[in-house]
């Protein structure tokens, strides 16, 4: 008890210590400090003098090089480079071969519109006893009569129900490639899908060899879910089905990738007829 009245009688005794301290504080100028004193004792002096200095060193001036220009080729001299170019151009290898249009189309009867996604040329040089084949992208722009520009893949159906010319869809097709490409051709052969399984099964299947895997997905049409169509590396003998899938699918390596196999298909095909002489077997297979 005693010490806390103590304690606070010196508080109290303190009270007008502070008060006064305020007022002087308030009145009076603050003091100042060394830091402050320093600062205008400074701003009161000259500042030295500041001597310039060259912070990069000079470099001399590149003396030009002088450039020489080549000298313009002299007659002589062009005479000579032409003698060693060959202007000689080839006829085109298309114009003294017997071509056949060969078309693949996903027609189902007569009713419907359809595509024709499968157009290639079959070329027989029968005089130097050679063929070769050409694949035409089914998303080529073609001018068609009367419709303007459009892919190439409906010219058969246009040719065939729109247009109405004579010999149908393979007649306009042929007429198209004559006159974009200067490719004629005199025979053609449309397949379908149901007439090409049932051709590959009635010669007992196609042997293809795949140098790899093949896998692609399809669509199930009775699920309407993907599943992959696979088929192994090495020799493989393919059915009607098989062949079918094999030249038809082109999700993975698109409409280029399909042209390819189609080929690689019809190759196989050609090896098999003449190895086995089927040839001979056509009139009773088309009956």
């Amino acid at each position: 008890m005693q010490n806390r009245m103590s304690i606070s009688s010196k508080l109290r005794l303190f009270i007008p210590v502070l008060l006064i301290l305020s007022i002087v504080t308030s009145v009076l100028p603050l003091p100042v400090t060394s830091d402050t004193a320093l600062a205008q004792a400074a701003d009161d002096r000259p500042l030295p003098p500041i001597k310039p200095r060259l912070l990069i060193a000079p470099q001399p001036t590149p003396t030009p090089v002088p450039v020489q220009m080549p000298a313009a080729p002299t007659a002589p001299a062009m005479a000579e480079l032409m003698a060693k170019i060959d202007l000689n151009v080839p006829s085109p290898a298309w114009q003294n071969t017997e071509n056949f249009l060969i078309l693949g189309t996903d027609r189902r009867g007569n009713e419907g519109v359809w595509r024709t996604d499968v157009i290639m040329v079959v070329g027989l040089d029968r005089q130097n006893g050679r063929a070769a084949v050409l694949s035409i992208p089914r998303d080529l722009y073609v001018e068609i009569p009367n419709y303007g520009m459009q892919r190439i893949n409906r010219a058969d159906y246009l040719g065939e129900k729109e247009i109405n010319i004579e010999g149908g869809g393979p007649a306009l097709i042929s007429q198209i490639l004559k006159n974009t490409l200067g490719i004629e051709t005199t025979h053609w052969v449309r397949v379908e899908m149901q007439g090409f399984e049932a051709l590959v099964d009635a010669i007992g299947g196609v042997t293809v060899h795949l140098d790899c895997p093949f896998f692609e997905p399809i669509l199930n049409l009775d699920t309407n879910q993907w599943e992959y169509f696979t088929l192994p590396a090495g020799d493989v003998l393919m059915d009607g089905r098989t062949a079918h899938w094999f030249t038809r699918l082109r999700l993975r390596e698109s409409d280029i990738g399909r042209a390819r196999r189609q080929r690689q298909f019809l190759w196989a095909l050609r090896n098999q007829l003449v190895s086995t002489n089927l040839l001979a077997r056509f009139p009773e297979l088309w009956s």
